[in-house]
């Protein structure tokens, strides 16, 4: 992404479809983001450009407050430890079976990673013996376990 390629599209996208509220706090974090870094009430292309680069997409939908999907919830929370950049760059998700098995393999995941793994198992079929695994698990976790 270039100021330039940025300015464009500002130019050239002709009546785009209205902004959904978790796109307005995803760019609200960002303006905030790149204006914590300049202090001051003008943002340029360039900065924006600079800011994503850097940091990435994902940081700033967690700083946005936006609610997650079950995908983004577990993926936030293991994407660095499997080496998924794509998740900070692009907000792409992990593919669901290495969610479920990263959450599978951690030994204390929290009630909400639980929550998502199992609708992420319900959602895309798993096993029987999974969403069984899963729903103790966010039992146990719910009684004070784990």
């Amino acid at each position: 992404m270039t100021p330039d390629a940025v300015e464009s599209l500002w130019r050239n996208v002709s009546l785009p479809a209205p902004s959904t509220p978790r796109e307005d706090a995803l760019v609200y974090a960002l303006l905030y983001e790149v204006h914590d870094d300049h202090r001051r009430n003008h943002v340029t292309a360039d900065e924006i450009c600079t800011a994503i680069r850097r940091r990435g997409i994902a940081p700033l939908l967690l700083r946005s407050g936006a609610e997650l999907t079950p995908a983004e919830t577990l993926t936030a929370r293991y994407a660095a430890s499997h080496g998924y950049l794509a998740w900070r760059q692009r907000l792409a998700t992990m593919p669901v079976p290495v969610l479920l098995r990263a959450v599978r393999d951690d030994p204390r995941p929290p009630p909400g990673c639980l929550a998502a793994a199992l609708t992420l198992a319900v959602d895309s079929g798993e096993s029987d013996t999974t969403t069984a695994e899963l729903r103790t698990r966010l039992a146990h976790s719910a009684q004070g376990g784990e």
